[in-house]
């Protein structure tokens, strides 16, 4: 301290401590039950998060849209397991078990996507449904067994009638909507617990830090207080304490968060198109 101002600032020499660090971790260990439960926390958020698109994905590309397609194949190319032959080289196939690679081929060929039908399965179907099947028969095909009708001739029907067609597709998007619900009341409540978790601990350790900083002080020689400004003792036993806390219950949980979530989002990019992931990928460094 000789030479230098009392007033002058102290400069710090490094960015990172691993001795600091360690002193730190002493006042987070005693509460270590308690970021457990923060990071289960995390986890079912996450998962939440990362639900709820996925299931509005579903609702849309399963039952909101139609979730067949008729579609004209080229000679020598093949149906595959999930096609169902109408005629010729007609297929009706269900769009949601055609693989990403199959789909972009049948795009390339302009067979892909075809015209869009609404296939009435007789083992799910209702008196209502098969009334409009009977009364608008010369609109309905066959293919495999399966009764459809695309969605030129679907459109041409009454509202009700589209309705009584529609009718499971609705039931299972009313199902989804109560599942939506569910689950943002699930994540509602793993997030009130785990901000109130946090600040739990937050409060905590700047209690403890704070407690043995006084206690620090309390021991130190009159002479040192002539060396060193009251506000910056002050400021070290409450700003710096505070900020420590924001750092460890806040920035660090919040990183392992963050990277749980970009985890889930890989995941489920390359379950889908493993091709439009890794493209993905490769251009977010220009992105950002």
């Amino acid at each position: 301290m000789a030479g230098r101002d009392h007033w002058e600032e102290e400069k710090l020499e490094g960015a990172y401590d691993a001795r600091l660090m360690r002193r730190l971790l002493r006042y987070v260990y005693p509460y270590w039950r308690f970021f457990l439960l923060s990071f289960v926390a995390i986890i079912v958020i996450t998962a939440a998060d990362l639900a709820l698109p996925y299931l509005i994905k579903t609702v849309i590309d399963r039952f909101i849209s139609l979730p067949h397609t008729e579609v004209l194949l080229p000679a020598g190319e093949k149906a595959g397991d999930a096609a169902i032959p109408i005629e010729g080289r007609r297929f009706l196939v269900e769009k949601s078990l055609v693989d990403a690679e199959t789909a972009m081929r049948w795009k390339k060929e302009g067979v892909w996507p075809g015209k869009s039908c609404l296939v009435v399965d007789r083992s799910a179907s209702s008196p209502e449904m098969e009334a409009v099947v009977a009364k608008r028969s010369a609109l309905f095909r066959t293919a495999g067994g399966l009764r459809f009708i695309d969605e030129d001739a679907l459109a041409s029907l009454a509202f009700t009638e589209r309705m009584s067609l529609r009718a499971p597709a609705l039931d299972r998007i009313a199902d989804c909507a109560w599942l939506y619900i569910l689950i943002l009341i699930v994540h509602l409540i793993f997030t009130f617990f785990h901000v109130y978790i946090l600040g739990y601990i937050g409060q905590r350790i700047m209690s403890d830090m704070r407690m043995d900083v006084f206690s620090r002080l309390m021991t130190l020689p009159v002479r040192f207080y002539d060396r060193n400004p009251v506000g910056r003792l002050v400021t070290r036993a409450t700003n710096d304490v505070a900020a420590i806390n924001e750092m460890v219950s806040t920035v660090l949980v919040t990183l392992v968060r963050d990277i749980f979530l970009i985890i889930g989002i890989l995941v489920i990019m390359f379950s889908l198109n493993v091709k439009l992931a890794a493209i993905m990928i490769l251009l977010t460094p220009a992105l950002v």
